[in-house]
């Protein structure tokens, strides 16, 4: 064999055991990042049970809240009126929770249904400060009116459904209600904040979209004075007179109203001579006698 032959298979040699060298290695790479990820994937379902380890609590049927990976069940409560109640008591309800960004309300089971297979429905109400009360403000449908729906499997043989707030709902108290029987009716409270879309992008700057919202319960306010001026005009018609003060209106009218504005204030009613009166919502500055007052006069 001469010198030329035994170099070119002398580095032939060298070259093939280099590449099945070389070969292995990335192999042997593969393999690691391989392992590197699933290790990375079990911490993270590891974590995420951790972070969803309020199915522990989910003890009976029915709705809760998850509130900061944890449970809290959220109990109707039987008012035995039959219908929709204007005005519910906070102290009928005690402290309700506040659905915050990550938050969502859980559903256990199926959606619970009335007679004559009523569903439930989602009301929202304004807070009376005056007198620390809940005041019927306006339905909003069944619950996926309000709600993104989305399954999440099963738990124990039983559907769990999160319920998700749309980005469009406005910040207040919301009560979910139920026909139990013919002649009874029961409530489930809570409160919304920090859903509602604020943009930053040049398209739609921020105090655009703060403006707008505060043209929303501008809107919401002359709606329920309205509402409320129905209610008088009717006791007009049947008394000759005006009322005294809204609680005349209160004794007497069947129809619903709304005795405070969307920020949250009662409704100023004067009342100027038999035939004339006067209400006031005090505005988003949320103090009378000043330019943002809204006003209606009959």
């Amino acid at each position: 064999m001469n010198k030329l032959t035994s170099g070119i298979k002398s580095d032939l040699i060298i070259t093939t055991f280099g590449n099945v060298s070389m070969k292995k290695e990335e192999g042997d790479m593969k393999i690691s990042r391989l392992i590197l990820f699933l290790s990375l994937l079990f911490i993270s379902l590891f974590l995420y049970e951790c972070k969803a380890d309020w199915k522990k609590d989910l003890t009976e049927l029915g709705f809760y809240a998850i509130l900061d990976g944890e449970a809290y069940l959220l109990k109707f409560k039987n008012l035995g009126k039959g219908n929709t109640r204007r005005r519910l008591l906070s102290t009928e309800f005690g402290e309700i929770p506040t659905i915050k960004k990550n938050d969502f309300i859980l559903l256990y089971g199926d959606m619970p249904e009335g007679p004559f297979e009523t569903t439930v429905e989602m009301l929202r109400y304004e807070i009376s400060q005056a007198d620390n009360t809940y005041i019927f403000g306006k339905s909003l449908g069944e619950i996926d009116n309000s709600f993104k729906v989305i399954p999440m499997g099963s738990f124990r043989g039983r559907k769990l459904i999160q319920l998700i707030p749309v980005d469009e709902i406005v910040d207040g108290v919301y009560f979910f209600h139920k026909n139990v029987g013919l002649n009874s009716d029961a409530y489930l409270g809570f409160k919304i904040e920090g859903f509602i879309k604020l943009e930053t992008g040049d398209k739609t700057p921020l105090r655009e979209q703060v403006d707008a919202f505060s043209r929303v319960r501008e809107k919401t306010t002359r709606t329920n004075l309205t509402s409320l001026e129905r209610a008088i005009d009717f006791f007009i018609a049947q008394n000759d007179r005006t009322p005294n003060d809204l609680r005349e209106v209160q004794t007497f009218s069947r129809s619903v109203y709304v005795e405070s504005d969307a920020w949250g204030n009662p409704i100023k009613y004067e009342r100027i001579s038999d035939s004339k009166y006067r209400l006031i919502s005090a505005g988003k500055d949320k103090t009378f006698n000043t330019e943002d007052d809204i006003i209606i006069k009959n």
